[in-house]
């Protein structure tokens, strides 16, 4: 469920950038953090949410390592 709603944000991000709408792409962005912090609450458990983020901080950090080391 998780994935099919970032592929739908993506899909608008994608028909907002190119279309004469273009000007009202920071708004959409906006939308992705307000979406994220009241509708996804009642979508998903504080859990699963949780789970998320660790994951992109997980990968975050593994490539600032990967950086470093470069």
């Amino acid at each position: 469920m998780f994935t099919i709603i970032q592929l739908t944000c993506v899909g608008a991000f994608w028909g907002v950038k190119y279309s004469p709408a273009s000007l009202a792409y920071p708004f959409v962005l906006i939308l992705l953090v307000l979406l994220r912090q009241f509708i996804f609450k009642h979508i998903f458990s504080v859990e699963e949410l949780n789970q998320v983020t660790a994951q992109y901080l997980n990968l975050r950090r593994l490539v600032q390592v990967k950086t470093r080391v470069l």
